[in-house]
């Protein structure tokens, strides 16, 4: 390891500009720097918060409270008002304690019941509207019987110590009550043994959901690059975002999904043991770090072509049946794709030819054919869909898929409305690492006619989620004022890079940069 250090060079800003050698770990000689890099400059009263009181703390052992704000919140005085986190926070405690008492399949689900009447009551008490809190405990217990076997699946039910994680009061104490987190949770949801969601956020979790035992949902992002480990969690809270598990979602065995996956799709399974911090596709398997594993598109296809119950689901058990039924119906789809023109502008192609391989990442605000996505997919670039209508699902992960590229995620509905992938509510741009989080293309090629505030909003969120070199492509076939957009684009900092209309598609089209 010391022949590796001694190879390298550092320039460490000396005073005669000296390169210095690093020799094992330590510096080899010893120079001034330079004054400018010496107080008052480095002067901690320049960076100190006054704003933030430190003093030593006695606690009594009789108390089981430890910090004093803590103590004086549960022991609020007559007429005094209580602020609603800490309503909030003292029911999900108690849902936790109690939770822990689980043995039976009859306890599992009479705490569902249990905890959907203590939120519902906190809800009255704080005088939301009723479907703030909502757990759907419909449904008896339903046997299963297939050959020789048998299985019982329970309507919404909890297993011995899975829980809602509460946010820490003492810092969202001025929380209004229209800010306190909603918490929805459909049919048949299953939390197992130890899964944890924290509640910092809005949740809604679809029917047939499983949280696999020991599986974790985190809410709360403590910034790694500003205070230390120490003050991360005591001095300040950071974001805690919402997340929906959309329907028949299931996470994987002691799996754990961070505070940026904010969307896990349909028919999705996150692996056993994975961490992931980014959201997941529709009708896929993801790993760690958001690999892709799978696509399921006949899956997709007989979904969303027959809509079955959940009853139905669990009465399907030929899925290779269904798959050669799929291929069959997709060979026939792709030959009459094949006598279509392309709905890929020449523009498009341009702009997506510029892009380097493997580094950048497209978002295609309206796929319908998913011929985009496949084109980015060919050449191992990262894609993703959003609004993508349901019947178009199967087709376009089949053609993904095809690519032998597993690049791509799409999401079949936006349960947040326009916020449409990445919860990034200032920047893309890391300012301590520079690395970007957004898209370099954004695309909308929206056929249908939009009126103007939907047109607005649809640009003003292609310009948030992209990054400060993307380019951002409108084409429509409908008549719209581009005038309008354009000045609409400068209110949202955005440039015009280019116009026209293109040869292939004989669709008008807009590009914009980021000033």
């Amino acid at each position: 390891m010391n022949s590796h250090f001694n190879e390298q060079k550092i320039n460490v800003h000396y005073s005669d500009n000296t390169v210095l050698p690093i020799g094992g770990y330590s510096i080899a000689h010893t120079l001034m720097p330079f004054p400018e890099y010496a107080p008052p400059l480095w002067d901690k009263n320049n960076f100190i918060n006054d704003d933030i009181n430190i003093e030593p703390h006695t606690y009594r052992e009789e108390v089981h409270t430890i910090g004093s704000l803590e103590e004086q919140l549960k022991q609020q005085g007559e007429g005094e008002v209580v602020r609603p986190i800490i309503h909030y926070v003292a029911v999900l405690k108690e849902l936790r304690k109690k939770s822990q008492s689980i043995a039976s399949f009859h306890d599992e689900i009479s705490f569902a019941h249990w905890a959907k009447d203590k939120l519902s009551a906190l809800g009255a008490t704080l005088g939301l509207p009723a479907h703030h809190f909502s757990i759907d405990t419909r449904g008896a217990p339903l046997l299963i019987k297939e050959g020789r076997g048998e299985h019982v699946i329970s309507p919404t039910h909890f297993e011995n110590g899975a829980y809602l994680s509460h946010p820490h009061p003492d810092h969202q104490l001025e929380r209004a009550v229209e800010d306190i987190p909603q918490i929805k949770i459909g049919r048949y949801v299953r939390f197992g043994r130890n899964a944890s969601v924290n509640a910092g956020g809005n949740i809604t979790i679809g029917d047939g959901v499983w949280l696999s035992p020991g599986s974790c949902l985190l809410r709360q992002d403590h910034n790694p690059y500003g205070r230390p480990s120490i003050a991360a969690r005591t001095a300040a809270m950071t974001r805690q975002p919402p997340i929906c598990l959309a329907d028949f979602a299931w996470i994987g065995r002691e799996a754990m999904v961070g505070w940026d996956a904010d969307y896990i799709g349909k028919f999705s399974i996150v692996a056993t043991r994975s961490f992931l911090n980014s959201w997941v596709g529709d009708y896929s398997i993801t790993g760690s770090y958001g690999k892709i594993i799978q696509y399921m598109p006949y899956k997709a296809a007989i979904i969303e072509a027959l809509q079955p119950s959940l009853e139905d689901l669990l009465q399907i058990s030929d899925w290779e049946k269904i798959n050669s039924h799929w291929l069959t119906m997709y060979a026939a789809i792709e030959l009459e794709h094949k006598r279509l023109p392309s709905v890929i502008s020449d523009k498009l192609k341009e702009l997506l030819a510029l892009l380097p391989s493997k580094k950048s990442k497209v978002l295609d605000m309206h796929p319908e054919s998913g011929e985009l996505l496949s084109l980015a997919a060919s050449k191992n670039i990262l894609a993703d869909g959003v609004f993508v209508a349901d019947n178009a699902v199967a087709t376009i992960l089949q053609r993904v898929q095809n690519t032998g590229n597993y690049t791509v995620r799409i999401k079949t509905a936006d349960p947040w409305g326009f916020n449409l992938t990445l919860p990034l509510a200032d920047s893309v741009i890391n300012l301590f690492t520079g690395k970007s989080s957004g898209y370099d293309l954004v695309v909308n090629s929206n056929v249908k006619k939009v009126s103007t505030h939907e047109l607005r909003l649809l640009l003003a969120e292609a310009a948030r989620v992209s990054n400060k070199n993307a380019k951002i492509f409108f084409s429509i076939k409908t008549s719209y004022d581009y005038q309008e957009l354009i000045t609409y684009s400068k209110q949202i900092q955005l440039s015009l890079h280019d116009h026209g209309v293109d040869q292939n598609t004989q669709q008008h089209y807009v590009v914009f940069s980021k000033l």
